[in-house]
């Protein structure tokens, strides 16, 4: 498995991206998916129909692993709320809702919301931008 390190820019920590495993566990990628539209992007960067694939490990002072998801998530961004702590998490945190962004809502009670602090860094694969193509109505 080939492995890249990069820096977001205005941070200090390597994030450490290798290729997405295959395997009946892991969802592949949708058919003609370029290497140009998947990135690293902070969490508030992520927009509506962006197919979330990782995030990193939280290894502050080291460089920070991907954490493949087996399951490619549709992004639905959506600023956090105190309401939405109890629909997400099975304990709410005490803290600056804010500072949070809700990038996927719960699918079941079996699975919760995609949290992530707004700045911390997602493997994304970027929904295809509209054409401009065929002239204007």
């Amino acid at each position: 498995m080939s492995a890249r390190t990069i820096v977001l820019d205005g941070d200090t920590t390597p994030l450490v991206i290798t290729d997405r495993p295959s395997g009946e566990d892991y969802d592949p990628l949708p058919d003609g998916t370029t290497p140009e539209r998947i990135r690293v992007v902070r969490a508030r960067q992520a927009k509506a129909g962006d197919l979330l694939l990782g995030d990193f490990a939280d290894d502050l002072g080291n460089p920070r692993q991907l954490l493949h998801w087996e399951e490619i998530v549709t992004a639905a961004p959506a600023p956090m709320t105190v309401p939405c702590w109890a629909a997400c998490c099975w304990e709410r945190p005490e803290c600056d809702v804010t500072r949070y962004i809700r990038l996927a809502p719960a699918v079941d009670d079996d699975t919760p919301c995609e949290i992530f602090a707004i700045n911390a860094p997602v493997l994304i694969v970027q929904a295809p931008q509209p054409s401009n193509e065929g002239g204007t109505a």
